[in-house]
């Protein structure tokens, strides 16, 4: 992660030049702590679909209110140098979900559908290799258990 996450310092003490970022002015610690969890391609939460993702990183943070949060999430995509491969991963997500539903509900033509989304899937996932390689990371396949226990040694109680 671009950030130490720690449990028993805040964000600007585990990170002093943190401060001193203009992208970050005005962000709070749970307000960074989210942003981190959430935008962070080796964040636990980086495979989710966007809301469950958005969802999970709140929680982590102890964040109640995500208001204002956006320009730091852009921020922090672009100092990664992922911002749009990022977003490009969202919006398939968003039609691997639309394809989905429209197969589990019987509608249109389920082939085509089927073959769309798994020309989509296929797409996904050399885009995330991709990232992956410039981020020069492995990729693994994080469970729920790996996810929990991931986050769970930075959540703030």
């Amino acid at each position: 992660m671009l950030f130490i996450i720690s449990p028993n310092e805040t964000m600007f003490e585990s990170n002093p030049h943190l401060s001193s970022m203009p992208e970050f002015e005005g962000v709070t610690d749970a307000q960074m702590r989210f942003v981190s969890f959430y935008s962070d391609w080796r964040s636990p939460y980086s495979k989710l679909e966007k809301s469950e993702r958005r969802m999970r990183a709140m929680d982590a943070a102890s964040l109640e209110d995500d208001a204002g949060v956006d320009r730091y999430i852009s921020s922090y995509m672009q100092i990664q140098g992922i911002e749009e491969e990022f977003k490009s991963i969202d919006s398939m997500n968003n039609a691997i979900a639309t394809l989905r539903k429209k197969i589990d509900n019987d509608e249109g033509d389920i082939e085509k559908n089927s073959k769309t989304l798994i020309s989509t899937i296929k797409n996904k996932r050399v885009l995330e290799q991709l990232i992956n390689e410039y981020m020069n990371i492995q990729d693994v396949n994080i469970t729920e258990t790996d996810a929990f226990s991931t986050i769970d040694q930075y959540h703030v109680k």
